[in-house]
């Protein structure tokens, strides 16, 4: 009998439990007792576990008292071992990802050997039947094996490594990979695979995490850091089952990079894309319009060249490893001509360097010490990218920071471990117009005239809402700086009561400063709406000509700051009850706090999130598993609602008269009487998730999966307008509560602002050889609820609460996001060097909503219908039609071959190629009412290209 058992499961901090009710109520009450006073959102799994029963293949009895060890190249130091329990079960917990080596065996006895994959966040389940044998020498051909049937957790998504996308077409970076899993979609961005919707939560409610570290942009909540692609070991999404570690509104992202090994590799590769490889036409406006290949306009600019050099190896073999590495991509990408201006506009044109580093030392066998770095400066030319803007209007953006991790594990036993985690995060974003940044602005296209084009930093925008061009000048100078820091600490406890025991305790710990300045050109910025395209259609107040219906806005310069921190403390077990059945009790609480310039608390919330459920393995082999799961995530740490809550420019705004012929004053906004606090109401915002899953392991390596999700996203934070007084028809302000002509927001949690999701998921997820890698997903999804937007930080939403007759609109219909059906597949074969890859995405298009102009704002604001449609005819209900994007279906292909058999070295050529159909659908069309209504007109998906590549491997 081992020492595990032979006394009673004590969990830490005294949460000690001999009975199987007492364990369950320790568990729940955990979460209150290591609340210390940020909201805890995540602090990434960083290993995975092996775990299994040994049976006699004779008497399908356990075999107790044999020795597991298990190596790996990804294990540094000693080999991971544990001695068999008197009822056949073994663990081996806190393993890094990697292929490792499993021995089985007792000394004068023929050790059993087997080879599995361990991905990070997952436990690898290995049964084995043993009929022990007489040792003698033997040859091994040992087959790696994938179990990917998850039977303890509760969790949706999947795990993608290195290996599997080497064998793809891809962007190269790992946003673009999450676009292979299920439940994840990119509906506002098609073409660029950037910020992702996952699981019907906004793009701005997922947790990002790299090393462990919690890289979620305090103020946007997107993603922060780009990373070297080359250096990424595996990325684990989690689109649902989330456990008490994670509080995520929407899903987690949970990336590792490559840690090095005991021998020396090398890894450089070059890319290019080059605007000659490439279908590079014009195309027509029209939904229905395809490539106009007799334009006498030049072609497209799209070309993209990425260099990457990465090497690892040991300072000291089996003690320190390290790994360094550097990418630098020049990326240039450019819009059809289009409506309103119908020239060609300038491409954009971005410069990233992706430097990285990561040290692993293990000292003795019980200690790990990780220190892992990423910087990622980049600068953008032309960055907004419209064809409503000349040069001079473009505006060039500065961005990138760096963060450092460092994290201790200690393993006492297998039974209990603990791990230690800080680090920080700086993040820069400078945008200013192109005619400050570098290089300037680019020429003048014809028709128009160098002072059409001319930069003047002191002359305001200038709008014409009739076809939604702008002139004058680009978007304000913005510096925007955001500092994070991160503490965390756990405890993971394995031990038996009722059953056996994986528990894990931990705190988590954050704290935000974010700063921000403004300066506006010519401190204003004017619309005009008289019924002409262009520049015939601007005011020119001098003379009253086109004012009629303009507006002239006084936005002077400011700065502000706000500052967050909070606390999150959980508690999560994995309670083996029998054999078969795995009950998931879980607990977290988090409290969150942010202040802004003024000192003024802008939210103070607690929020509790139990989290609990259950698998069954159906057939008792590990291969048919059914779970259920209840989570409750809360989000009470963000500093998006405090840096809107705060100190803003005041501005004035002024309307044309045509009697006095002049611009006067109508209202005012900004400074610090512009908005208003809800000290009132508690709620955080949080979802509540329910997901049921049936997987089964159809053949070896290979599962086949049906997964439903429900998700309800409550209290969403927005912008409520409690000062103007409209008609009932929503259309025109006739009074002010407060008698003053101004908007005043109150920042709060809305009870009737939420996100309502229902999906099924079916997918295919399959490694039948070392030669195959296949995975395959349908998604049906459904979207619906007034929660479109976050207080601003949504693009393309709006906001169900800046007007409140047009609530109604925004209740019915579908949000912005809802995709109703969507299919992605990869499959890649190779052979004798050879490889073959295609990469394929398919999705239904997004519901858009007409928009009519609001004369008091100055901007189209106004719907007639429910989001996602377009009334048709005024006053007419049974004319109201579905308004949505067209489809979007695009296929990548890798072909490449490595040379080793012919030079004994790993160099690869690769070829891919990007939209191979050449499909041209657009990806957003106008939905302005004016003359450009239903146009395409910021782009179609890329056209066809391909891509050269060159890579070493050492």
């Amino acid at each position: 009998m081992t020492a595990m058992k032979k006394r009673p499961y004590v969990l830490v901090l005294a949460l000690g439990s001999s009975t199987l009710g007492g364990f369950t109520l320790a568990l729940l009450a955990a979460g209150s007792l290591l609340l210390a006073p940020r909201t805890a959102h995540a602090v990434g799994e960083t290993t995975g576990r092996i775990t299994g029963t040994v049976i006699d293949a004779n008497t399908k009895k356990p075999l107790g008292g044999l020795e597991v060890s298990a190596t790996s190249p990804a294990l540094i130091g000693e080999p991971r071992s544990a001695t068999v329990e008197d009822n056949g079960a073994f663990e081996l917990p806190e393993l890094p990802p990697g292929v490792y080596d499993v021995e089985i065996g007792f000394p004068g006895l023929k050790p059993l050997r087997r080879k599995v994959r361990v991905r990070q966040g997952e436990n690898t389940p290995l049964n084995i039947s043993w009929s022990p044998e007489i040792e003698k020498v033997q040859t091994y051909n040992v087959i790696e094996e994938t179990h990917l049937t998850h039977p303890d957790t509760a969790k949706t998504g999947t795990v993608i490594g290195a290996d599997t996308e080497a064998r793809l077409a891809t962007r190269r970076s790992y946003q673009n990979v999450l676009n292979q899993v299920a439940g994840v979609s990119y509906p506002t961005d098609p073409t660029q695979n950037t910020i992702p919707v996952i699981k019907g939560a906004n793009r701005l409610q997922n947790r990002y995490l790299v090393d462990g570290l919690d890289i979620t942009d305090s103020v946007t909540n997107n993603f922060s850091t780009q990373v070297n692609f080359d250096s990424i070991g595996s990325i684990e999404v989690i689109t649902g089952g989330l456990e008490a570690q994670y509080n995520a509104l929407g899903g987690v992202v949970n990336l590792i990079t490559a840690p090095g090994s005991d021998k020396l590799h090398i890894d450089t590769s070059f890319y290019i894309q080059s605007g000659r490889f490439g279908v590079r036409n014009q195309y027509g406006s029209q939904v229905y319009e395809n490539e106009l290949p007799l334009s006498t306009a030049p072609g497209v600019n799209t070309q993209n060249y990425q260099a990457n050099f990465n090497i690892s190896g040991p300072l000291i073999k089996h003690k320190l490893w390290a790994s360094i590495g550097l990418q630098y991509d020049r990326i240039e990408s450019q819009l059809p001509i289009g409506p309103p201006l119908n020239v060609q506009h300038p491409a954009r044109q971005q410069n990233n360097f992706f430097p990285r580093f990561k040290l692993t030392w293990a000292p003795t066998s019980k200690h790990r010490f990780t220190l892992s770095g990423n910087s990622d400066y980049a600068y953008v030319r032309n960055r907004d990218q419209s064809n409503g803007e000349l040069p001079n209007v473009e505006y060039g953006q500065n961005q990138g920071g760096a963060f450092g991790v460092v994290q201790w594990d200690y393993f006492h036993s297998n039974s209990l471990s603990t791990q230690v985690q800080a680090g920080y995060n700086f993040n820069n974003l400078e945008q200013r117009p192109q005619g400050q940044f570098i290089g300037g602005i680019d020429p003048c296209p014809k028709p128009y005239t160098a002072a059409d084009c001319a930069y003047d930093p002191d002359r305001p925008r200038h709008t014409n809402n009739f076809d939604g061009s702008i002139w004058g000048n680009g978007i304000p100078i913005t510096i925007d700086r955001r500092h994070t820091w991160q503490f965390d600490v756990s405890v993971s406890k394995r031990g038996r009561a009722a059953g056996t025991h994986d528990a894990k305790f931990g705190i988590q710990t954050r704290f935000a400063y974010h700063n921000f300045f403004r300066h506006t050109p010519g401190d204003s910025f004017l619309t005009s709406n008289s019924g002409q395209p262009g520049l015939d259609g601007l005011c020119d107040p001098a003379t009253g000509r086109n004012c009629n219906g303009a507006t002239l806005t006084e936005a002077p310069e400011f700065s502000n700051n706000q500052f967050g921190a909070g606390v999150g403390a959980y508690a999560q077990d994995r309670w083996r009850i029998t054999r078969r059945f795995v009950f998931l009790p879980g607990f977290r609480v988090d409290w969150g706090y942010t202040r802004n310039s003024l000192g003024q608390t802008v939210s103070s919330l607690v929020g509790f999130g139990p989290r609990f459920g259950f698998t069954f393995d159906l057939t008792g082999d590990s291969k048919t598993i059914f779970s259920a799961f209840y989570a409750r995530a809360n989000e009470t740490l963000s500093l998006l609602p405090a840096s809107r809550a705060d100190v803003d420019a005041p501005q004035r705004r002024y309307v044309w008269d045509n009697t006095q012929q002049r611009f006067v004053f109508q209202s005012s906004s900004g400074g610090a009487a512009g908005y208003r606090l809800d000290g009132q109401h508690l709620n955080p915002p949080h979802d509540d998730e329910i997901t049921l899953s049936l997987t089964r392991e159809i053949f070896n390596n290979s599962i086949a999966a049906v997964n439903y999700t429900y998700k309800r996203i409550s209290n969403i934070w927005d912008a409520v307008e409690v000062n103007q007084v409209w008609d009932p028809s929503g259309t025109r302000v006739v009074g002010y509560v407060n008698g003053q002509p101004e908007r005043v927001f109150l920042y709060t949690r809305p009870d009737g602002n939420y996100r309502r999701y229902n999906s099924v998921d079916f997918i295919v997820e399959s490694q039948p050889t070392k030669s195959w890698d296949i995975y395959a997903a349908y998604t049906l999804s459904f979207l619906e609820g007034p929660g479109s937007d976050t207080v601003g930080g949504t693009v393309g939403g709006g906001s169900a609460y800046a007007n409140p007759r047009q609530y109604k609109f925004f209740q019915s219909g579908y949000l912005p996001e809802d995709q109703r059906h969507q299919f992605r597949a990869r499959v890649s074969y190779t052979r004798s060097g050879f490889l073959f890859g295609v990469n394929m995405n398919y999705a239904t298009g997004i519901p858009l909503s007409k928009l009519y102009f609001n004369a008091t704002d100055g901007t189209f604001s106004i719907r007639r219908s429910p989001q996602g449609t377009d009334p048709a005819a005024p006053n007419s209900v049974g004319n109201i039609a579905a308004f949505r994007t067209p489809d979007t279906f695009v296929v990548n292909v890798r072909v490449a071959y490595d040379f080793n058999a012919l030079i004994g070295q790993h160099l690869t050529a690769i070829v891919d190629l990007f939209n191979i159909f050449n499909i041209d659908t657009p990806t957003s069309l106008t939905t302005l009412d004016g003359i450009n209504f239903g146009l395409a007109n910021r782009g179609r998906q890329a056209p066809f290209r391909f891509q050269l590549g060159l890579r070493y491997l050492y």
